[in-house]
């Protein structure tokens, strides 16, 4: 508890201090390639508060499988989200594959359907294998609600 809170004031410290977003990005990488995993997770959480939409994924990623902190999926779901947002497709992939599941927030396979189709929209592959799978596990009426979902959010996952 006490290592969730130190990371949450981490957290916003490093997002008030900004910083350059690109150096704070490949710092970042660096010490995670060296396997320091707290300090790599804190650049990319200040490189991704300054802008900087890979690493505000690479963050997300490291929030999904606990480096450098707790395995924490509500947080990572929502640094996902934003990085999916802000146009990133793996995010999306991400994001969505976290609504199928209903890891970190509410399992909701029509927003994944849509979230997906964006992806699928932009040209990703992968994506379309991914809806495909979710297709195959949807409810009478579902694609249509995503269909009608997507409409609504397109704008959202708009991009920069």
């Amino acid at each position: 508890m006490v290592r969730k809170s130190m990371m949450a004031a981490a957290t916003v410290a490093m997002l008030m201090m900004g910083g350059s977003a690109l150096a704070g990005y490949e710092e970042a990488d660096q010490l995670y390639q060296k396997g320091e995993f707290n300090q790599a997770l804190r650049e990319f959480v200040a490189a991704g508060g300054g802008g900087n939409i890979e690493a505000t994924y690479r963050a997300a990623l490291m929030f999904e499988a606990g480096e450098g902190t707790d395995k924490n999926d509500e947080t990572a779901a929502k640094w996902f989200q934003t990085a999916a947002r802000a146009g990133h497709i793996d995010a999306m992939k991400k994001l969505a594959q976290m609504f199928i599941d209903g890891r970190g927030l509410p399992a909701d396979p029509v927003q994944a359907w849509a979230i997906l189709q964006i992806a699928i929209d932009r040209g990703d592959t992968e994506a379309g294998k991914q809806q495909q799978e979710l297709e195959g596990t949807m409810r009478p009426g579902q694609i249509e609600a995503g269909k009608r979902r997507l409409e609504k959010i397109i704008g959202t996952y708009a991009g920069s």
